[in-house]
């Protein structure tokens, strides 16, 4: 007969063993997830645009709130906003290098004191009431990946130079401070239809095309 203590020992490591196999098992089921999640918020993305970010991010609805609360020196966007908006591509691709570099940690890190944190967030806070979506127009990367969609997405927006008076009264609505009559289909466009409802003369409809859009001037500026 084996010690006893050997026994033990035995049983022990075969425990252990077992979880840290669930525990490769329970990662693998997790990234296998992430990857379809993103799959499907891709094709989502390259069928409908920018729309996503619209419509599904909960940053997004919490931006347009906080927006909506009265206070003075209220802003779309920031002086030099053009190049204050390359900071999310810059984001994205910094995030991408990390991740193949050091890998994507799916566990959750303890970092910071609660003080840093809660006074990060009403400094956010207080960001998010005097501009609007900041965080969308310069510093989020998904925002950054789901705007390169705008530009084969095959559902765009269409402006009636027929009908257009140029008010820029789509531009004033704009979440994203985009000249909507002179680029529709800007990268920065999240399909949010803020413009079309707008326009009093309803001259920006929604179309659906395959193809790149044809003038890729017009889709990239974003001047007033």
């Amino acid at each position: 007969m084996g010690s006893p203590f050997v026994k033990s020992k035995q049983f022990l490591n075969s425990i252990l063993i077992k979880k840290r196999t669930n525990k490769y098992s329970i990662m693998i089921e997790e990234s296998v997830l992430q990857i379809c999640i993103l799959n499907l918020l891709i094709i989502t993305g390259i069928i409908f645009g920018r729309f996503i970010i619209c419509k599904i991010c909960p940053f997004g609805y919490l931006q347009d709130w906080l927006f909506k609360i009265p206070f003075p020196f209220k802003r779309k966007s920031l002086k030099g906003d053009k190049y204050w908006r390359s900071l999310k591509y810059i984001a994205l691709g910094l995030q991408l290098i990390i991740g193949l570099v050091l890998g994507f940690d799916n566990n959750d890190t303890e970092s910071g004191s609660q003080t840093a944190k809660l006074a990060s967030i009403i400094i956010l806070s207080f960001v998010f009431i005097i501009l609007q979506r900041p965080f969308c127009k310069y510093l989020c990367p998904a925002g950054a990946l789901f705007s390169l969609c705008n530009l084969i997405s095959p559902s765009r927006y269409k402006v009636n130079t027929d009908k257009c008076t140029k008010c820029k009264k789509c531009t004033k609505k704009c979440k994203m401070d985009i000249s909507v009559y002179k680029a529709p289909n800007h990268l920065e466009c999240i399909r949010c239809k803020s413009c079309i409802n707008a326009c009093p003369y309803k001259a920006i409809e929604t179309t659906y095309r395959i193809g790149r859009s044809s003038s890729k001037k017009n889709n990239l500026k974003c001047d007033n």
